[in-house]
């Protein structure tokens, strides 16, 4: 019989040897990944990936047979053992995994399915790893760090990561290489889901380098910690207390019993909704389902999730503008709702998909909606289509004298939804006229809705700051909106979120100015605001920048997903609040 205190000594080393396996699996499949490796080096590291496996499913039927509540073990290791599974009738039928890869796509040679086929399995022990290392989540709760600074060094972390990853080789064309500047600006902006680019993603980068760009959007977008809580809440038997208080704040849940339930609403939403709308968008680019075309596919595939993500990314070195998808405007058009499905913000979303089990009854829905729901809706409208008629009618296109009365409308809605933190253009930035600059200003500048994978000040801010001036010059103290009164922290946090904003960006475009003399004051101002609402538009601008004026956009983009509030709130640690107060007083202002 094993005592409790060998069973955890036995259990301790066992997370030990998967931390050392992790570590030299995660080498490895960086190795896979970003080199060119001859057939002898791919035999090696094949024979030993095949040891590790063996190795690592000798320790969990180890874990199994110790433990003695095999019920609860089960439940909660129930991924690690699907894992387990899948590796044994790997090993017992060998080559079953490359098999299912040709079966795919034939067309690939002995070599590069070996190295698919060992990718994969590297994956898997590198995913255990990390559920593994989830079940030390509590440990986050000792580190006496503001929730801010730990979700800013979240996205901080798999910057670096993506920083190296694009470093690598096989991540750019034979013969070509990126600097460490130029490496760092692309991973930040992709996980910042911004879209400013400073290489040509189509040229500059190989499908090795654009699968990257894709999984640091993706991570970018649903947001490092979301994804995190999910595995742990989920694959590795829960999280810690101090996460689940984190995230509560950060999804804007009255309780911490819906943490549970938005997570998981938010990676379904997400996954449904990119994977419908890049069967559309492959089918609008000729796209076949009996004989699969993969450039196609791949090429719908990263616009779908660059798009819900409002990153702005695309694969073609021309964007929207791109020959193949010119006038292709069912493409354009799923890309637009995609930009818009994106901004809503997940809480929106979750409300009203809950409304597909009810009546249609108008009457009723006013009393189904969130209040936070009608804000972003109504906000969200009034933005794309005040911003489109203001485009309509300060533009002229006179870039494109063959542009129609009906092409002209649909571009302008196109820019209006774009600027609100998208980046995808479908007519040249740098052609636009100063007036329509100055109206995607204020669109790039609001940006998205809370909870969304866009940035800005967000709708709701400005909202809640137009009603607050709106009620004080009709003499009221109260802001009452929907038949409810916004309490007045919100309308103070609005306020601080605009102030913080508006200094940031002022001190940002300063230094552009300062540093980059020779660019127009006007091309510097669009490109910081671009920056902090992680929009991704340009005046073809981005690429000339010298080091230091890169360094300043990274800044930006960085403070701008993390928002500026919640940054200049990381550096400060809270004070309780005194018991008592001091004498009031009036000052002048205004």
């Amino acid at each position: 019989m094993i005592t409790k205190v060998k069973r955890d000594r036995i259990k301790f080393w066992f997370d030990i040897y998967i931390a050392v396996i992790g570590i030299i699996t995660l080498s490895l499949f960086l190795i896979i990944l970003g080199y060119k490796l001859n057939p002898s080096q791919i035999v090696l590291i094949k024979s030993t990936i095949n040891f590790i496996i063996i190795t690592f499913l000798l320790q969990e039927i180890i874990r199994f047979i110790i433990n003695l509540h095999v019920k609860n073990y089960f439940k909660n290791h129930i991924f690690e053992f699907i894992i387990v599974v899948l590796l044994s009738l790997d090993m017992s039928f060998t080559g079953t995994i490359m098999n299912v890869i040709w079966g795919i796509n034939p067309s690939l040679n002995n070599i590069q399915v070996t190295l698919i086929y060992t990718g994969i399995l590297h994956l898997l022990i590198i995913i255990t790893f990390f559920i593994k290392l989830l079940r030390y989540s509590y440990l986050l709760d000792k580190i006496k760090l503001h929730p801010g600074a730990i979700f800013a060094l979240s996205f901080l972390f798999i910057i670096i990561l993506g920083t190296i990853l694009l470093l690598l080789p096989n991540s750019t064309p034979t013969g070509k290489s990126i600097s460490l500047i130029d490496s760092l600006f692309t991973s930040t902006s992709a996980v910042c889901v911004t879209g400013l680019i400073v290489l040509d993603t189509a040229k500059d980068f190989t499908f090795i380098g654009q699968l990257v760009i894709l999984f640091l959007i993706q991570t970018g977008g649903l947001g490092v910690m979301t994804l995190t809580t999910f595995f742990a809440m989920y694959l590795s038997g829960g999280t810690s207390f101090k996460i689940k208080i984190m995230m509560k704040d950060l999804l804007s849940q009255e309780s911490l019993a819906e943490v549970r339930n938005i997570i998981l609403k938010i990676l379904l939403f997400t996954f449904l909704i990119e994977s419908l709308a890049a069967l559309i968008l492959y089918l609008s680019m000729g796209g076949s389902l009996i004989e699969i075309k993969w450039n196609l596919l791949f090429s719908s595939i990263f616009h779908s999730v660059s798009a819900f993500c409002n990153a702005g990314f695309s694969i073609y070195s021309a964007g929207l503008m791109d020959d193949t998808l010119l006038n292709n405007y069912s493409f354009y058009t799923i890309i637009m709702i995609l930009i818009v499905l994106g901004g809503l913000g997940f809480s929106v979303l979750s409300n009203l998909f809950q409304l597909r089990n009810r009546k249609n009854n108008l009457q009723k829905l006013k009393y189904r909606l969130t209040i936070s729901t009608k804000i972003v809706l109504s906000s969200t409208l009034i933005l794309i289509f005040s911003g489109a008629l203001f485009v309509f009618f300060a533009e002229p296109y006179s870039f494109n004298s063959s542009m129609g009365f009906f092409e002209k409308i649909f571009h302008s809605f196109f820019l209006s939804v774009t600027a609100r933190t998208a980046g995808f253009n479908t007519v040249p930035i740098d052609l636009l006229t100063n007036v329509t600059i100055i109206v995607l200003l204020p669109l790039m500048w609001i940006g998205a809705s809370p909870g969304s994978t866009g940035g800005g000040i967000k709708t709701t801010t400005i909202s809640a700051a137009f009603l607050s001036l709106f009620n004080l010059m009709r003499g009221k103290e109260k802001v009452e909106l929907f038949h409810r009164e916004i309490d007045s922290d919100s309308i103070k946090k609005a306020f601080l979120v605009i102030l913080s904003s508006l200094i940031f960006l002022g001190m940002g475009v300063f230094v552009l100015v300062w540093i980059e003399p020779t660019k127009q004051p006007l091309d510097l101002i669009f490109e910081a605001t671009s920056a902090l609402g992680t929009v991704g538009l340009s005046r073809n601008l981005t690429s000339f920048l010298g080091t230091g004026g890169k360094a300043v956009i990274i800044i930006l983009m960085f403070v701008g997903r993390i928002g500026v509030l919640t940054f200049f709130m990381a550096f400060v640690r809270n004070k309780s609040e005194l018991h008592y107060s001091y004498p009031k007083t009036d000052i002048m202002i205004g």
